[in-house]
C-alpha cells in the first residue's frame, strides 16, 4: 500500500528499499529544481536528475513505480512543495 510524505525541503523520504509511484507538485516559485536519489543522502545514483516542476503537475510512474535500493532522498532547490507517493 502507498503511502505519502509532504516535503519543502531535502528531506529523506524513506531509508530503505522501496518503491517510488509518483509526486505531486502543489506550489513552485523561483525557477525550482528537484533531484531524486535512490540514496538516504544527496549521493549516488539519481532517479530523477534536475527536473523543474511545475504546480499542480502530478508526476507519476508507469506500471508499478520505481524500485530503489538504498532509500529516498529528495533534494529541492528554491521553492517547492511536494507530495512523494511510494511503498
Amino acid at each position: 500500500m502507498a503511502q505519502y510524505l509532504v516535503v519543502s525541503g531535502d528531506t529523506a523520504v524513506k531509508r530503505s528499499g522501496g518503491k517510488l509511484k509518483g509526486f505531486l507538485c502543489t506550489a513552485a516559485a523561483s525557477t525550482p529544481a528537484v533531484t531524486i536519489y535512490d540514496n538516504t543522502a544527496a549521493s549516488g545514483t539519481k532517479i530523477v536528475d534536475a527536473l523543474t516542476p511545475v504546480a499542480g503537475t502530478m508526476y507519476s510512474f508507469p506500471a508499478d513505480g520505481i524500485y530503489f535500493n538504498n532509500g529516498l532522498y529528495v533534494d529541492i532547490t528554491n521553492t517547492v512543495t511536494l507530495t512523494m507517493i511510494y511503498e
